[in-house]
């Protein structure tokens, strides 16, 4: 049986509104991998999903008024709630999801970005 692996990831605006969501993987983070995927993100859990291909959390919750003023480019990585298992079987946090692929391009994805730097999107001055 397939496995899949989803991370948490929550956005907070200047405001501290929050978009919560996640990020689905195909396959199963090992703890190395968890280990990588920390030390690649800005302060351990900052990342920018428009440098991954993803949409952001806030333009998925407030789609008629994102990006606004207090809006910022960066979302938080929950990588100490991640929850892995049986395709099907993990509990997905809510609505605003993501597909992240499989594991293995993803912690190469997030590595290969964390090790030029993670930038803020021209859309937010």
């Amino acid at each position: 049986m397939a496995h899949e692996t989803v991370i948490p990831v929550l956005y907070r605006d200047a405001a501290n509104y929050k978009a919560t969501g996640q990020i689905v993987l195909i396959g199963t983070l090992t703890p190395d991998q968890i280990a990588t995927l920390r030390s690649a993100l800005d302060e351990g859990e900052y990342y920018n999903p428009m440098q991954l291909d993803h949409l952001h959390m806030g333009e998925l919750k407030w789609p008629e008024r994102f990006p606004g003023e207090d809006d910022h480019s960066f979302q938080e990585m929950l990588l100490d709630e991640i929850v892995t298992g049986d395709a099907g079987s993990v509990p997905h946090y809510n609505t605003y999801s993501v597909d992240g692929g499989p594991v293995d391009q993803f912690v190469a994805q997030v590595t290969s970005i964390g090790s030029n730097g993670w930038v803020a999107d021209p859309r937010f001055g």
